[in-house]
């Protein structure tokens, strides 16, 4: 251990805190505990992030305060953005930068993550997603995998670890084993995925290895059963899965973190004492936590007190976190003011991912590009799904620019919300409405409660097919490739792969023909992604 770290003397509480991170939520009582008691992170989401020099302040502040400066967490799976909505740099999601088929645009990117998230004092993303989404039903991963085969997730997982880590952000492949295969929402339900050893083995164990491989600093686990390793034990705590399989097997060192505790396959079956210390039983370096924060804390103590856990066992962990910290600078000031990120240059590079990702999937009728209605008296109607039927997951979430970015390029743009669930008379509205229209644009990213993006119900398809019939004109885009199966009858389809603003600029550049719209399949052959979507 580094001189500097030898001198830090803590305590016993503070050596449990320190293997502790939590959500702070927008609230200033947790992240004053968690100084206080000198936790070992915090997470921070849209309701923590201002703009770049005012959060850059309170990350200041709370190095300030702390004994061992804490780390400063996010997910940035497509960009700093993605969290500090105002000022920093969203881009394209991760199956969309595979969409792009360059994997030096994923490094790009990553680096440029990092550069604004070191300017304001983030030290750690809990990305990039390895998982293999090998079921496109997948409620969890989807469109934040790469795609459905280790060769291409890999290819740009390790780029954007690269991105990170070269330029001072620590990088976490999740969700060890492999999430890919879900058929639920883990923020919500247990689930077993039942994948042989051999599976796992030839799929996804493939990119967590050559994450390993790569030097990734963090991994994280999933909440999930997997009785091919461990029959009776969800992953946060299989000693099977954590110690044998991926600290002794695979030989990773590096620090391994729990998903959030307080997700549904963990709170809904066990108390914060016994997932906390089972957690860091089974091998985890970290426990990731929100509400429960002083439950945390006391369930680490109690665990010592009742010789659960050994003090030993939080000097192994300390050891490793606190050479991470200081491996990438969290003891040194943060950087100076005028080596603020160029963020303009930023906003150039994820333009032109955006455009690079943009794939026409099918323009059977020649209906594209739309340059003929652009004189057209008829209005163009673009269908969205109802603001108030569309469900948020997690904590990424930005206001959709779609209608103002398309009447930006056609004047003549009618716009109609259609509700997720529909009856006749909203039906027989929508009908009457596309009727006179010059062409009939309908955005599919509904998003259910499932976490599911862009898949449609069946009365949702039985109006696409309806409209296609009452105007032939009818471009639908999908968010969600994965959504191809449930549309054999549509005869254009363009794969945006994301909603930001940047993609729906290149989208409809795409649709006006500025652009030639040739984005690639999430797979490494063509024929393996079709292949897929006759399975469903």
């Amino acid at each position: 251990m580094n001189k500097q770290l030898k001198n830090i003397k803590l305590s016993l509480e503070e050596k449990a805190a320190q293997i502790l991170i939590s959500f702070r939520f927008g609230k200033k009582e947790i992240s004053d505990y968690c100084v206080k008691k000198g936790w070992g992170g915090l997470h921070l989401s849209i309701w923590d992030y201002k703009g770049i020099e005012e959060s850059r302040v309170m990350i200041e502040e709370f190095r300030a305060k702390s004994k061992v400066p804490p780390f400063i967490t996010s997910d940035t799976e497509c960009g700093f953005g993605m969290v500090m909505l105002q000022e920093a740099t969203e881009f394209t999601t991760s199956i969309g930068l595979a969409a792009s088929g360059d994997p030096a645009l994923a490094y790009q990117a990553a680096a440029a993550t990092a550069k604004e998230a070191k300017y304001v004092g983030l030290s750690w993303s809990y990305s990039p997603v390895v998982d293999i989404n090998t079921n496109p039903l997948n409620p969890s991963t989807n469109i934040r995998s790469y795609g459905i085969d280790p060769e291409i997730v890999s290819k740009f997982a390790l780029m954007t670890i690269k991105g990170y880590q070269e330029n001072g952000l620590i990088a976490t492949a999740k969700h060890f084993p492999g999430q890919g295969h879900s058929c639920m929402n883990s923020h919500f339900s247990a689930e077993i995925i039942r994948r042989s050893r051999e599976e796992m083995e030839n799929c996804e164990l493939v990119s967590f290895e050559n994450s390993i491989r790569a030097g990734v600093e963090t991994i994280m686990t999933n909440h999930a059963v997997y009785p091919s390793y461990d029959k009776e034990n969800l992953v946060t705590f299989s000693h099977e899965i954590v110690s044998s399989l991926l600290k002794n097997k695979l030989g990773f060192k590096g620090i391994i973190i729990t998903d959030c505790l307080e997700m549904g396959p963990i709170k809904k079956a066990f108390s914060v004492e016994d997932s906390v210390v089972k957690a860091i039983l089974a091998g985890h370096d970290i426990v990731l936590t929100e509400n429960d924060y002083e439950k945390s804390l006391f369930a680490v103590m109690n665990g010592l007190k009742k010789d659960k856990i050994r003090e030993s066992i939080l000097d192994e962990r300390i050891e490793k976190i606190l050479n991470l910290k200081f491996k990438y600078g969290l003891f040194n000031p943060l950087p100076d003011k005028n080596r603020m990120p160029d963020l303009k240059e930023h906003e150039e590079l994820a333009k032109k991912i955006a455009r690079a990702s943009i794939r026409i999937e099918k323009n059977d009728r020649g209906i594209l590009p739309l340059r003929k209605i652009k004189d057209s008296v008829k209005p163009l109607m673009l269908l969205l799904p109802e603001k108030t039927e569309k469900m948020d997951i997690g904590v990424h979430h930005r206001e959709n620019k779609i209608e103002e970015i398309l009447k930006a390029q056609h004047k003549n743009t009618e716009v109609l919300n259609v509700p997720y669930e529909l009856n006749s008379v909203s039906r027989e509205s929508i009908l009457n409405s596309v009727r006179e229209a010059s062409a009939v644009i309908f955005d599919t990213s509904f998003k259910l409660s499932s976490g599911q993006i862009g898949t449609l119900n069946s009365s949702q398809i039985e109006l696409l097919k309806e409209i296609k019939k009452t105007n032939p004109s009818l471009v639908i885009i999908a968010v969600n490739p994965f959504a191809l199966y449930q549309l054999p009858f549509a005869d254009t389809i363009v794969f945006s792969y994301s909603s930001n603003e940047f993609v729906l600029q290149a989208l409809f550049e795409t649709i006006f023909g500025k652009i030639s719209g040739e984005g690639k399949l999430p797979a490494s052959n063509d024929a393996d992604f079709y292949n897929m979507m006759r399975t469903i």
